[in-house]
């Protein structure tokens, strides 16, 4: 009985650190992935200051482009939680 829980255990102990493993790399990605659509967003912020002082600012197609743009991420993020 004790040498199954001992193996148990171990068992247990194995799967944890790999998913901790997994979890750690999943943090790299996604702070990967934000540090990737805030440099985005900050040429983006330019065009728009751009636009602004022309005349419209964040129009409508804007904002549409921007939810397009955090739908691709949103997916490619599930895709890679997929993959591991």
């Amino acid at each position: 009985m004790e040498t199954g829980f001992g193996s148990l255990r171990a068992a247990f102990d194995k799967l944890r650190q790999e998913f901790k493993h997994k979890i750690e790399e999943m943090k790299r990605k996604v702070t990967s992935l934000n540090e990737f659509y805030t440099e985005l967003g900050g040429h983006a912020q330019g065009e728009v200051e751009g636009k602004h002082e022309g005349n419209e600012g964040w129009s409508g197609k804007s904002q549409h482009e921007r939810s397009t743009a955090e739908k691709e991420i949103g997916t490619a993020i599930e895709e890679n939680i997929k993959r591991e």
